[in-house]
């Protein structure tokens, strides 16, 4: 495939943690790409599988594309990763892709770089996501706002899903705006990043469509068991959000109902012998449980569970949609 020198470069980023099973179709969807030039950043964080070995050896020699090689010495995990990555882009637009994930059609990143450069002021582009499931695909509608502190509210408030693969940045943007991939944080690292991203002065663009597929089917993902210390450092990643936002005042409501939505959902993940610790955190924020956007029944579940003399149905209740959500999926 022949690279077209006047457009810009595109530099994808992924870190590589476990992921043999999947690597070879995330690796494919890149390589299909109608787009060059392009950058891919391969972090290896020490999964102790061939996934590395796989992309590296799939990309040797692909015409158009330059591939950059990290490795780290220990498994660092995802924002360590994404950090090193980063700072290896050489790209004047930065794409996320998890490699377990993939790209779905071979034009899907010269329709994302095309809505990028028919703006020049635009930052980001946000679209939509596909959900894979073993035995079903989901599409996902994002709903957008059009500007960045309507967004960072809803990213705030739950109304967003706080991923970095389901947008394009402009780099340096990206550099000057975004929040700081943190060493060590597991849990709502993007969050960290995006939220303090869209509450500086940015020029976004939502557009109805999806690339991205994002795989549910990955046993080796970091999922974790919740307990109330889970709620402690999902808490501190939006202490860390506060700190970063300017004109954190316009935002105070948004950070209440964010605390309050880590909390019932950390309560609706955790056995019910967890249910006291985690209802004394910051349970003069409970009333903002109806304000906060989620399912009614979530509202529901949250108020029954934080009642003492209601708290074993909600408890059942929240295991009875969690298992009608796993049946329907699967």
């Amino acid at each position: 495939m022949m690279c077209d020198s006047s457009r810009p470069l595109v530099s994808v980023l992924i870190p590589v943690y476990k992921t043999e099973r999947f690597i070879g179709r995330c690796i494919a969807s890149i390589i299909k790409q109608d787009y060059r030039p392009l950058q891919v950043v391969l972090v290896d964080d020490c999964g102790g599988d061939n996934a590395m070995n796989i992309a590296c050896e799939m990309l040797t020699d692909v015409e158009g594309i330059t591939l950059t090689k990290v490795f780290h010495d220990k498994n660092c995990g995802v924002t360590t990763a994404r950090r090193h990555s980063l700072e290896h882009a050489e790209g004047d637009y930065l794409l996320f892709l998890d490699s377990d994930d993939y790209w779905d059609a071979p034009g899907n990143v010269s329709h994302i770089i095309q809505e990028m450069l028919s703006d020049p002021d635009l930052d980001v582009v946000v679209t939509d996501y596909f959900a894979d499931y073993p035995k079903r695909i989901k599409y996902m509608r994002v709903d957008c706002p059009s500007t960045s502190q309507a967004t960072a509210k809803c990213l705030l408030q739950g109304h967003m899903p706080s991923f970095l693969w389901n947008k394009c940045f402009k780099k340096d943007s990206f550099l000057k705006y975004a929040g700081k991939f943190v060493d060590g944080v597991k849990l709502w690292e993007d969050f960290m990043v995006l939220v303090p991203f869209f509450a500086n002065p940015i020029k976004l663009k939502y557009i109805h469509y999806s690339f991205v597929h994002y795989e549910q089917g990955n046993e080796n993902s970091l999922i974790h068991t919740m307990d109330a210390g889970t709620l402690e450092k999902i808490i501190e990643a939006i202490r860390y959000c506060e700190q970063m936002i300017p004109n954190r005042a316009i935002y105070e409501e948004d950070i209440k109902c964010a605390y309050i939505s880590a909390k019932a959902h950390v309560m609706q993940n955790v056995p019910l012998k967890d249910y006291s610790s985690i209802l004394e955190v910051y349970k003069e924020l409970d009333c903002y449980n109806m304000k906060r956007v989620a399912p009614l029944y979530s509202k529901v579940i949250f108020a029954l569970q934080r009642k003492k003399s209601t708290r074993y149905l909600g408890f059942i209740l929240n295991e009875l949609i969690l298992r009608w959500k796993y049946i329907l999926r699967h």
